[in-house]
């Protein structure tokens, strides 16, 4: 009778402590993070980061962002990583996104504020420069419906994206930019007085389409 009433409580606190480890949530690594990135598997890392928040930091998103990993890149951004994340060497994760030719990342990264205008330390690229030279089409078209994108702005070497996108023979990007600076100058333009004098120098620099405006 003492065997099985020992044997019983044993029996008991077993099940109690399997019931108790069970409860217990798994640990996971960066490392586990990284891999479910790199694969791909969007559902895994919602599984690590509903246990383990604090997974999300700057290296996963620009990881993600590297890789293409759209759905991934909106899950850290929920969970509170800076949109504006910069990798130092490779700029920004919307550069990133944008040199790589990614267009759903740039678009996730768009919708969540990111700033389209910072560039990299060492070269001064921005995004769209660095979509044009590239010659990412649909990275150039997302990059210019940003609000107050600065198409002008030259790198370090003195190219605007408008150069560099001629310069490769990409005639489609090379025309949405002049279109977007056209409509830009004419928007512009809307409310300024013109004299006799803007429309001289207009035909002097052959500005043919600002003296029609004129």
């Amino acid at each position: 009778m003492k065997k099985l009433l020992s044997f019983a409580i044993f029996a008991f606190l077993f099940c109690i402590r399997l019931s108790g480890a069970a409860a217990v949530p798994p640990a996971y690594e960066e490392r586990d993070l990284r891999s479910a990135i790199i694969a791909g598997d969007s559902g895994r890392v919602a599984a690590m980061l509903s246990v383990q928040p604090e997974l999300a930091d700057n290296s996963a998103l620009i990881r993600a962002s590297t890789g293409g990993q759209a759905n991934i890149v909106s899950q850290l951004l929920k969970a509170g990583v800076n949109v504006n994340t910069d990798s130092v060497l490779r700029g920004t994760v919307l550069m990133i996104a944008s040199r790589n030719g990614h267009a759903n990342v740039v678009e996730q990264l768009l919708r969540a504020g990111a700033d389209v205008n910072l560039a990299t330390s060492y070269e001064g690229e921005t995004p769209l420069i660095a979509a044009a030279k590239k010659g990412h089409t649909n990275v150039v078209a997302l990059l210019l419906r940003a609000a107050r994108i600065n198409v002008g702005t030259a790198n370090r070497d003195g190219n605007t994206a408008l150069m560099l996108a001629q310069r490769n023979r990409h005639s489609d990007i090379a025309r949405q930019i002049r279109e977007h600076e056209a409509g830009a100058e004419a928007a512009a333009s809307e409310e300024k007085f013109y004299s006799f004098n803007d429309l001289l120098d207009s035909i002097e620099r052959r500005n043919l389409r600002r003296a029609e405006y004129i």
